[in-house]
């Protein structure tokens, strides 16, 4: 299911976790590394998150997964 434009993912397990090695700059092939799996595993979950979020870069991809915790807890990125 989509998200509307707009709303936050509620990314959980290896969604959330990958999202967050992409927030610190991690790559796709250190995140496979990093979580034992393939870098296209990691491709294949941040194409899923792009898709429900309808985002087009990781950018925008990290923010919206990321904004819901920003609101909850300012000052504290």
């Amino acid at each position: 299911a989509r998200c509307m434009t707009g709303r936050t993912l509620k990314a959980q397990g290896a969604e959330r976790e990958i999202a967050s090695y992409l927030r610190r700059g991690e790559s796709f092939k250190r995140i496979g590394e990093i979580l034992f799996i393939s870098e296209g595993t990691v491709r294949k979950h941040v194409e899923n998150m792009r898709g429900k979020l309808d985002v087009r870069n990781r950018v925008e991809l990290i923010y919206k997964v990321f904004a819901e915790d920003s609101r909850a807890s300012p000052g504290d990125a």
